[in-house]
């Protein structure tokens, strides 16, 4: 189904509350990124209520101290999940997330991936107007037929669905996990297409990427700059009043 065909879909009875499951990466840079992913989320026009879970490794005492920051256990909540350092994040750190969370529905949702503001308002819909207890979004804009739904190329950290479906179907971060949700669960998710010009959302690490770049940019003419002061080379000319 295409965004415009819900238009007119509604849920029926009182909005069902979602639940976004992300998990706080390790590393220094990923603390200093919560206030971005908290922004976005709340940048979302769903009209229901909604949670954002926020899943860290229970050693890691930078992104607690973080969580202490802001999570208040309601809108947004954190969850420490325990298991090695070197598998985190996994699929046992989100599912446990999914588990902690207090809603109708659940959405993986990407630290460090620039979503749409409208994509929960219509995965929602998407979910009333076809009957089905899973929606993902299609990784083309064009809406597939009926008949293509089933097989149409999606992007995988885009799922939401119900939360009985969620927890027992969602296996995140493993490589199982695609071929359960294009393989025998595809008759429970409908693909959706947002329509959204090419680039609007950027892929996982995309973000971070265009950010490091302008910075290096920016070093670089600062360099520069630094370095023709240094030698004088074109130095400006300057006067003193009398």
């Amino acid at each position: 189904v295409s965004s415009g065909d819900l238009e007119s879909a509604k849920w029926v009875g009182a909005l069902p509350k979602v639940a976004c499951v992300a998990a706080v990466p390790l590393g220094h840079g990923a603390k200093s990124q919560v206030k971005y992913v908290i922004e976005g989320f709340n940048k979302q026009t769903y009209e229901g209520p909604k949670q954002l879970v926020l899943v860290y490794h229970h050693e890691d005492e930078e992104a607690a101290d973080v969580m202490r920051m802001y999570a208040d256990g309601f809108y947004i909540k954190a969850v420490a999940a325990r298991g090695p350092r070197e598998d985190y994040p996994s699929a046992t750190a989100l599912r446990f997330g999914a588990w902690s969370a207090d809603a109708d529905a659940i959405a993986q949702w990407d630290f460090d991936e620039q979503q749409d503001p409208q994509r929960l308002a219509l995965q929602i819909r998407a979910l009333a107007f076809v009957s089905k207890p899973a929606c993902l979004l299609a990784a083309s804009s064009a809406a597939p037929t009926a008949a293509e739904s089933e097989r149409a190329a999606f992007v995988d950290s885009s799922l939401l669905g119900e939360t009985a479906w969620m927890r027992e179907h969602w296996h995140p971060a493993l490589k199982e996990q695609k071929a359960v949700l294009a393989g025998a669960q595809a008759h429970n998710i409908v693909a959706l297409a947002l329509k959204v010009p090419a680039g609007a959302v950027r892929p996982a690490g995309e973000r971070l990427q265009a950010m490091r770049s302008n910075m290096d940019r920016h070093f670089e003419g600062l360099v520069e700059l630094l370095e023709v002061n240094a030698t004088g080379r074109d130095a400006p000319v300057t006067s003193s009043a009398a």
